[in-house]
């Protein structure tokens, strides 16, 4: 839909209409919250917030169509990293949000190790527009327990 030259969502049935509104409300969920790709406040304040939630997805990617302009997203977990390419339109900033999954996590963004701040379940970095790369290293949770015997 991204390069249709009506430049609007649409589904078709069986080659005959595409002018169909339903359509793009499963587009709209995916590319919100599942990539995690939104405008955060007034849309002049130019100023995205990425949050994922994949729940048991490993790897995800898409392009989201934002106010200003599409926003290439990939997010790939494998053995407690979640290792992550952004791509925010020129004149843009973010707030990248990543759920802390584990006791502790490590982010590390275009190269820069333990960037991020962390707030609440959260570990929030500001980005600028541009590409950009990183990755997430999480300790597993520590749900053992042993009894102390008196």
């Amino acid at each position: 839909m991204i390069a249709w030259p009506w430049q609007t969502t649409w589904e078709e049935f069986e080659g005959a209409s595409k002018a169909h509104i339903y359509g793009m409300f499963p587009g709209y969920f995916l590319s919100s919250y599942v990539l995690g790709v939104h405008v955060d406040g007034p849309v002049w304040n130019k100023h995205l917030l990425i949050e994922p939630r994949l729940g048991d997805l490993t790897s995800l990617e898409g392009v989201v169509v934002t106010e200003f302009g599409p926003v290439p997203v990939s997010w790939k977990l494998v053995s407690g990293k979640l290792a992550f390419r952004i791509e925010i339109p020129a004149g843009v900033k973010a707030t990248l949000r990543i759920p802390q999954m584990g006791d502790q996590a490590k982010m590390s963004v275009d190269g820069k190790p333990d960037e991020g701040k962390k707030e609440g379940r959260y570990i929030v970095i500001e980005v600028s527009s541009g590409k950009h790369t990183g990755n997430v290293m999480y300790t597993p949770v520590n749900r053992s327990f042993t009894p102390k015997h008196n």
